[in-house]
């Protein structure tokens, strides 16, 4: 990702869909945990983004969910309008992540210790803040979140939206 100089292939992407496409390709790992996968995206507007990366981001997000996420729950992804951006959250009720932790989960291999034999390279969450940013959006943590789950967060511009700067 860092090697690929110039522009993106941003156009007009649905999220639904791109949340679809890496749900298809979480499958295995969701059904070996009995997770179910609850995708709220139908009635977004499209953002201006790579359908590729956005599908990476989504991966990644999912793998990361099945990999704390308790057994027979649901992870949920959700989104809303605001302003020029659209802001998805992708909740699970594992276990929560510790607060001195927060600042630096979207560090290059930084782990938090929250499961041990979990195998994991510590890259996922580095890749997602680094696509999410390439497109001009920001990418956050909260845990515990208000209703007591973990949520990453992160915007993406409205594919109606002017456009700034980086996606020009």
């Amino acid at each position: 990702l860092e090697g690929q100089g110039g522009a993106l292939e941003l156009c007009p992407t649905e999220c639904a869909a791109t949340l679809d496409e890496a749900g298809s390709l979480c499958q295995t790992r969701l059904q070996e945990r009995k997770l179910r996968l609850e995708g709220h995206l139908e009635k977004l507007p499209p953002v201006l983004a790579d359908d590729r990366l956005l599908t990476l981001v989504f991966r990644n997000l999912l793998e990361n969910a099945c990999r704390y996420a308790e057994e027979e729950t649901a992870i949920r992804v959700t989104g809303r309008e605001e302003g020029d951006d659209v802001v998805i959250r992708v909740v699970d009720d594992g276990v929560l992540i510790p607060a001195d932790d927060l600042p630096r989960i979207f560090e290059r291999f930084y782990q938090v210790e929250r499961h041990r034999g979990q195998n994991s390279t510590g890259l996922g969450l580095a890749i997602c803040k680094h696509v999410i940013e390439r497109h001009g959006g920001r990418i956050w943590a909260e845990s515990p979140a208000e209703d007591g789950s973990t949520a990453i967060i992160f915007t993406l511009r409205r594919a109606d939206a002017p456009r700034t700067p980086v996606q020009e």
